[in-house]
């Protein structure tokens, strides 16, 4: 199978996937490869598809697979995407329409809710991309949630972001004090992430409000698109960082 490519609008990358385990995102993310301009119409896989998707290489019987399915599925409905302008406007969706799963045919099924379809159709500005295979190469949920949040400013190269925002997004534990966050998170993810091509030259480092450090800043060679349209379709320059917490989901 030809490698795939992930795009979604990067609304997507404000929403906290709360406990998904690494085979879960890897199952998400393969999900959303497919999902690009189908519009609310559903879109089926067959377990074996998933599975070379997400480069499966444990043995699951079918059963086994369809409970990691249902599993991620029942995270994805408690991810319901929450809004509030702060004012007036405030409301809950939820992302997708359901799902069905088959042991016999073995299949999984889904389809995206009509209010977010922008999510994953009609992408000309204001989305993130990246090859599947270069999410799936990446070991442990740390650094696959750091490589999606930086693809997000992949033609500029800089990405920087509150340490509470990105515990936030990175779903780590709040007992991480910033040691662990260093030790147990953002190197060993840099590390991993260094070994892709376009993140060959990814480095970090933290600013700091007297002794505390309150922002991570992430550099690397940015990379170099040849259409200017792309270019400029693949920068958000509408959404900081900073008002991202007003869209999380903030659903336990």
């Amino acid at each position: 199978m030809a490698n795939e490519v992930v795009k979604y609008n990067n609304d997507l990358n404000t929403i906290v996937f709360r406990n998904f385990t690494d085979i879960e995102l890897r199952l998400f993310f393969a999900v959303c490869s497919k999902l690009r301009d189908k519009g609310s119409q559903e879109v089926t896989f067959t377990f074996d598809q998933l599975k070379e998707l997400t480069k499966e290489k444990r043995h699951f019987t079918a059963k086994e697979y369809s409970d990691v399915m249902q599993s991620m599925y029942h995270k994805l409905i408690h991810l319901s995407y929450m809004y509030d302008d702060g004012h007036d406007i405030a409301g809950e969706f939820h992302i997708f329409e359901g799902y069905e799963r088959s042991l016999q045919q073995q299949t999984f099924t889904i389809s995206v809710s009509e209010r977010y379809l922008y999510l994953f159709n009609e992408l000309t500005a204001n989305f993130t991309r990246f090859e599947l295979q270069d999410m799936m190469s990446l070991q442990g949920k740390y650094a696959k949630h750091l490589f999606r949040l930086l693809k997000q400013w992949r033609t500029v190269g800089h990405f920087s972001i509150l340490i509470k925002d990105l515990r936030v997004l990175l779903d780590v534990p709040e007992t991480y004090e910033t040691k662990s966050i260093t030790d147990r998170v953002l190197n060993p993810s840099v590390n991993k992430l260094r070994k892709l091509h376009s993140f060959r030259n990814l480095t970090y480092h933290y600013s700091y409000s007297g002794k505390t450090a309150v922002r991570a800043i992430f550099e690397w060679d940015p990379e170099k698109i040849p259409h200017k349209e792309e270019s400029a379709a693949a920068i958000d320059t509408s959404t900081t960082v900073e008002s991202w917490g007003k869209l999380w989901d903030r659903s336990y």
